[in-house]
């Protein structure tokens, strides 16, 4: 009978534990706007949105991880070197005036990176932190 009991209070301690766990990524998860977002990415994306918006190809791409991993379509996907990101920016960048242009963009942030999703043509921005900062990791275009 105690045997029973207690494999009873293990079972429902491990599905809180689940229950809490599920509850916590999805908060993590979640759309918060910018100034909600870890201090370091406000500074490091306030300074990538303005080079984007400038289209300061070379500025941008020293706040970009290489390789860099984009996705366009499915079998148009890969690594770009600096120099392909910068021949590229504008296939990465060029539809992307209204987003960067918008004032409530909202993010994905949990401890690792930030997501920005574009829900207008389906892509995502990826930013991962990168010591005391962020750098632009990834490209993402849904068809």
């Amino acid at each position: 009978m105690m045997w029973k009991a207690f494999r009873q209070a293990v079972l429902h301690a491990a599905v809180l534990m689940l229950v809490l766990a599920a509850t916590e990524a999805a908060a993590a998860q979640s759309g918060v706007k910018l100034e909600k977002t870890p201090k370091t990415f406000q500074t490091f994306f306030a300074a990538f949105k303005a080079a984007v918006r400038r289209k300061q190809k070379a500025t941008v791409a020293s706040m970009t991880e290489f390789p860099f991993d984009y996705g366009f379509d499915a079998g148009d996907e890969g690594k770009y070197t600096r120099t392909q990101f910068i021949k590229n920016f504008t296939k990465i960048f060029g539809s992307e005036g209204p987003l960067f242009d918008a004032k409530n963009i909202e993010f994905r942030c949990d401890a690792r990176e930030c997501v920005l999703d574009d829900m207008s043509d389906a892509s995502h921005f990826i930013f991962k932190k990168r010591g005391k900062s962020y750098k632009f990791a990834t490209y993402l275009s849904e068809p």
